[in-house]
C-alpha cells in the first residue's frame, strides 16, 4: 500500500509510467515482478476445469457471432444468387477481419504490459491502428483484385468490391481491436482473454455487412456503369467546348 501511495521507504521510480496514467507512479520493477509471480502461481494452480470455466463463456459469445454472420449472409442471399462469385470471398473477408483485429489486440496487449500506452491515449492509438489497417487492407485488396482478374473467373465488378472492402474492413477491425483492448484494461479485465473473442465476434458479422453493402452499391446500383457514363459525358462536354 505504501508503494502504491508513493510513501514507502523506497521512493517511487521517476522513470516509470504507470499503466493507468491517472494513478500515482509506482515502483515498476517490484510491481512487474509481483504481477508476473502472481500470474505464474495462479495459472500453475488452475486445473483444466478452471480453465474451461473461465474461457467457455467467451467461446459461447463467439458462437453467437457466427450465428449473426449466418444471418447477414441470408440477408443478402438474392445478391449472392445473382453473383455467385461473391461467395468465393466470404472466408477471405471473415478471416482477414479477424486476423487484423487479432494482430492489433496482441500489439496493444504487449504495449500495455510494457506500460507504453494507457486508456488516456485511446483516440491516438485507435486512429493510428485504423490508419495502418486501411493502408494494409488497401494493398492487399489491390493485390487480390489483380489476381482475381488475372484468373478470368471473377468479374471486374467483384474485383472492385474486394479492392474497396479490404481497406474498409481492416480500418474497422484494427480500430475496434485497439479500443476493446484498452477498454478491457481500463475495466480491470484481462484484455488477452476478453478483447480477442469480442473482436472476432463483432468483426465476423460486421465485416460481412461491409462487404455485401459495398457489393450492393457497386453491382446492384451500377456504380461502375454510372461512373463510366459520367466520364463519357464529361469527355464529350470538354471536346464540344474546345
Amino acid at each position: 500500500v505504501s508503494l502504491c501511495l508513493g510513501r514507502g521507504s523506497r521512493g517511487p521510480s521517476t522513470t516509470t509510467h504507470a499503466l493507468y496514467t491517472d494513478l500515482p507512479p509506482i515502483d515498476a520493477a517490484s510491481d512487474e515482478e509481483a504481477e508476473a509471480e502472481s500470474f505464474a502461481e495462479d495459472y500453475a494452480h488452475m486445473s483444466s476445469g478452471d480453465i474451461a470455466r473461465e474461457r467457455s463463456p467467451w467461446l459461447a459469445v463467439f458462437c453467437v457471432g457466427l450465428v449473426l454472420a449466418a444471418g447477414v449472409v441470408e440477408e443478402f442471399d438474392e445478391l449472392i444468387a445473382q453473383h455467385v462469385e461473391l461467395s468465393f470471398f466470404v472466408p477471405l473477408i471473415m478471416g482477414h477481419g479477424g486476423n487484423a483485429g487479432a494482430q492489433t489486440t496482441c500489439a496493444i496487449v504487449r504495449a500495455l504490459a510494457l506500460k507504453q500506452v494507457s486508456f488516456k491515449q485511446t483516440l491516438t492509438v485507435v486512429g493510428k491502428e485504423a490508419a495502418a489497417g486501411c493502408l494494409m487492407g488497401g494493398a492487399l485488396g489491390l493485390g487480390i483484385m489483380a489476381l482475381s482478374l488475372g484468373s478470368h473467373s471473377v468479374s471486374p465488378e467483384v474485383g472492385v468490391v474486394i479492392a474497396l472492402s479490404m481497406p474498409a474492413i481492416s480500418l474497422w477491425s484494427n480500430g475496434l481491436g485497439a479500443f476493446l483492448t484498452l477498454a478491457s484494461a481500463r475495466l480491470h479485465m484481462d484484455p488477452a482473454m476478453t478483447s480477442a473473442p469480442l473482436v472476432t465476434t463483432i468483426v465476423d458479422s460486421t465485416a460481412l455487412m461491409i462487404y455485401f453493402e459495398i457489393a450492393h452499391r457497386v453491382i446492384a446500383d451500377n456504380w461502375i456503369a454510372s461512373l463510366m457514363d459520367s466520364s463519357v459525358t464529361l469527355a464529350a462536354l470538354l471536346s464540344s467546348s474546345s
